[in-house]
């Protein structure tokens, strides 16, 4: 394992009590983390067993207890915050202090939409007021709400609700958005038959822990006698039920260390909230600690991620350090409109095939999933495998496969009116289909009507608008107008797909028709309650209707999506593809290439102005998670993005080429630019650590670049004095700009120059492995020169190798 930081020493020299460490992006958390389990173990501070550490998700514990176990490490307790939450319910369950947690048979996943749709079978059932809203329910929408309810401690009913008085003080009564009020008696009614039934679902893990902790001091004992020390990863993303949890446990001794960066907090939307890791030092004493040096990022990308975050308001004050060089690319593309960019993001896919890299290593990044789904139009015209992770390929999403649910539906309008009767596979077919789309669009149909017609058509054989017809003589206003129009939709659509016509009918002509009739499109966007989520699903039916273009009849197009289908199918068995995700969803990982459309106002940030900062903070995760090439995409029919504009990001990036390009020249051969881009524009860049301490080129290099900027320019004379170390051969004191070297990097030295089989590595190229630390004793007392007698004395818990 490559030696650690000064920065992450520090960290690791933790013995007891709070502590809260600033960890920047790809600063090394995990391997800072694990490294002071590590020493805990080993110098006897704690037992393995009384260790316990939490990650954000399963990935993320597997990675830590992976890590653990290369240093030797077992037996420290490592999980989820839901899982820490989901032992203690079951602990409480076998105590007798509650009933047993019950699963439903299908397990934890999706148990929440189980217990909405037994939620809305009991509304309709008791007719309750709001039964004509549930017909245009988001059920994605309405989930979001009861997990941002319950990360808040904000119940459906709070006076029925047993709590303790102290838990009764910091939980609080939901309330429903304004536009949707239905939602909280539809709140209450969930949570009705969730408890009737026994069950605990996801987002009830933690929240339930905390209820029985507040409420059983005997089992808070049990539970805060387990664990002597807590290390929380990601503890900017926790909500108030979570952050209550931990500092629940810890708070007989203090000894709870946290780890995040506000800068990345962008679960806001389900609860998380960045005043949980800004308060902690106040709020428990806590020491602080920064991890700033970044082992992912280049040159480019890290002046852009400042320059995006330095604007956002009650952060943290830190910064990304470079490590890494000043290889790789930032490219700002402005390709015409939202179709062009499709092409152009494919562009970079090939170029990037082109060159060697491997499609796994290629990733797009979206903010709103209804992104990928022109993206994904011209990846599959240029025949390039890829992979949608966290949701299904557009084509298999529900709102595309309405449209061509439709198309079927229509065909077996056309044999009815045409007096073939169905099959027996025919009418189930039938039946199958029907219940999907007697309501898409909402025809405010009500179920019990829609069953009968259903069932008529079934058993009589009789065409649907015939059926729809008759029951709509029966009804008045809206309800009867509805019936009366669906009739004449599907009497026109059998038309269209006659047998002999759905072989020559072309399908973008028919689909586009379909959907201007149906307006499905439009109640997509209107009936969310969130617009992302309902962009999302319209941009799926748009995507359709282009893939569709130049695919030729109906009857061709829809054997292709099957085709697709197939091949999705295929696929997954391990075939390199390109990814593509939102931002979410690349929390903490990374690429070699990664590529961000859609980086204009209205996308992202996106429309809705109160999560502002969290948009900040999500662009730049974006822009954190490349290794080498970054790609921004802006339609210009559209204002480029507010944060690009402050950072001033085209003047940025050209700015970090002069550095780049200044830095591939000679010294000897620099004029007036080069001088100034070096000394200068990287000295405003923050890029002088990256000089003093994470230079993998030529020494000698170094040397002559710090003379000729001493013999070029007239500097200040603190400039003077750092530059001058280097032309020494020497480590500087301090760093312009920066605090002592000491407090913010103790002890750094430069690299170990790395040296390629025909002379010396290129300036600008980052060594492929993370620069290591000199650590003898020499090297030891050279770094530490001048620094003072504190920094003698901490020297001391980190002993030279022999």
């Amino acid at each position: 394992m490559s030696p650690l930081t000064p920065q992450q020493q520090l960290v690791v020299a933790h013995d007891r009590g709070a502590a809260l460490v600033f960890a920047t992006a790809g600063a090394g958390k995990t391997t800072t983390m694990t490294a002071r389990i590590e020493r805990l173990v080993r110098q006897h501070l704690f037992r393995p067993g009384e260790i316990l550490a939490t990650a954000f998700n399963r990935d993320a514990a597997e990675a830590i207890k992976r890590n653990l176990k290369r240093r030797g490490v077992e037996g420290v307790q490592v999980q989820t915050l839901h899982g820490l939450g989901y032992g203690i319910v079951r602990q409480a369950g076998k105590l007798g202090l509650r009933p047993e947690a019950s699963e439903d048979k299908g397990g934890f996943d999706g148990v929440e939409r189980r217990i909405l749709w037994a939620a809305l079978d009991e509304a309709r059932r008791r007719k309750v007021e709001y039964a004509a809203e549930l017909n245009r329910l988001d059920q994605d929408d309405f989930l979001s709400f009861v997990a941002r309810c319950k990360g808040n401690l904000a119940y459906a009913d709070l006076s029925r609700v047993e709590l303790s008085p102290a838990a009764r003080r910091i939980a609080s009564q939901a309330a429903a958005p304004e536009d949707r009020a239905w939602y909280l008696p539809l709140f209450r009614l969930y949570e009705e038959v969730r408890r009737s039934r026994g069950w605990i679902s996801y987002d009830d893990m933690v929240t339930s822990a905390w209820e029985l902790l507040m409420a059983h001091p005997s089992l808070l004992k049990a539970v805060q006698s387990a664990y002597a020390c807590l290390l929380v990863d990601e503890f900017q993303d926790v909500n108030l039920a979570q952050a209550e949890l931990v500092e629940l446990i810890a708070r007989p001794h203090g000894n709870l260390m946290v780890i995040g960066d506000d800068d990345q907090t962008i679960y806001e939307w389900r609860g998380a909230q960045p005043r949980f890791i800004l308060e902690f030092e106040q709020r428990h004493k806590a020491k602080v600690y920064f991890l700033e040096d970044n082992f992912r990022c280049r040159a480019s990308h890290v002046a852009l991620a400042n320059a995006v975050i330095v604007h956002s308001p009650a952060r943290s004050p830190k910064s990304v350090k470079l490590t890494q060089g000043f290889d790789g690319e930032t490219v700002l593309h402005r390709p015409a409109d939202e179709t062009a960019q499709g092409r152009a993001v494919v562009e970079q896919v090939q170029r990037a095939l082109r060159d060697g890299r491997r499609a796994e290593g290629i990733a797009v990044l979206v903010r709103l999933f209804a992104q990928t789904a022109a993206i994904e139009a011209a990846l599959l015209e240029a025949g390039i495998p890829y992979r949608v992770e966290g949701e299904r390929p557009f084509y298999q999403r529900e709102e595309a496969k309405v449209l061509l649910d439709y198309i079927r539906l229509g065909q077996i309008e056309a044999d009815l009116l045409a007096g073939r009767p169905l099959s027996d596979d025919g009418v189930d077919e039938f039946l199958d289909l029907w219940p999907r789309l007697r309501n898409r669009p909402n025809r405010y149909l009500p179920k019990a009507v829609g069953e009968e017609i259903g069932q008529w058509v079934a058993e009589k054989q009789q065409p649907i608008n015939t059926a729809l017809r008759a029951f709509a003589s029966r009804s008045r206003g809206k309800g009867g107008e509805q019936m009366e129009k669906f009739a004449a939709d599907l009497r026109w659509l059998a038309g269209q797909v006659q047998p002999e016509s759905i072989g020559v009918r072309p399908a973008h002509a028919l689909l586009t028709d379909l959907e201007n009739r149906l307006g499905y499109r439009a109640e997509l966007l209107a009936a969310s309650g969130d617009e992302s989520l309902g962009r999302a699903k319209a941009g799926a039916i748009d995507a359709l209707l282009q893939l569709a273009q130049g695919q030729g009849s109906v009857e061709r197009f829809i054997r292709f999506v099957e085709q697709l289908e197939s091949s999705h199918q295929r696929r997954k068995g391990g075939a390199e593809l390109v990814t593509l995700t939102t931002i979410y969803r690349a929390k903490g990982l990374e690429w070699p290439v990664v590529l961000l459309p859609g980086v204009s106002e209205g996308t992202l940030p996106y429309e809705r102005g109160e999560s502002l900062a969290e948009e900040r903070r999500l662009l730049y995760v974006a822009i954190t998670r490349a290794q080498e090439r970054l790609h921004l995409f802006a339609p210009a029919d559209r204002p480029l993005s507010r944060f690009l504009q402050e950072a001033d990001a085209e003047n940025l990036l050209a700015q970090v080429s002069r550095i780049r390009h200044a830095l591939s020249l000679p010294p000897a051969r620099w004029g007036a630019e080069e001088l100034q881009s070096v000394a200068g524009l990287a000295k405003g860049l923050g890029f002088y650590s990256f000089f003093a301490f994470w230079w993998s080129g030529d020494k000698l290099y170094r040397q002559q670049m710090a003379q000729a900027i001493l013999a070029g320019l007239s500097l200040p004379a603190e400039d003077r004095r750092f530059w001058q170390a280097l032309a020494e051969g020497r480590t500087p004191a301090t760093a312009p700009g920066q605090a002592a070297l000491g407090q913010a990097a103790l002890g750094q030295a430069a690299p170990v120059s790395a040296k390629g089989r025909r002379g010396q590595r290129s300036a600008i190229a980052p060594s492929k492995t993370r620069p290591r630390f000199q650590r003898t004793r020499q090297r030891g007392n050279e770094w530490l020169r001048g620094i003072g007698a504190f920094f003698t004395a901490l020297r001391g818990l980190f002993p030279a190798r022999k």
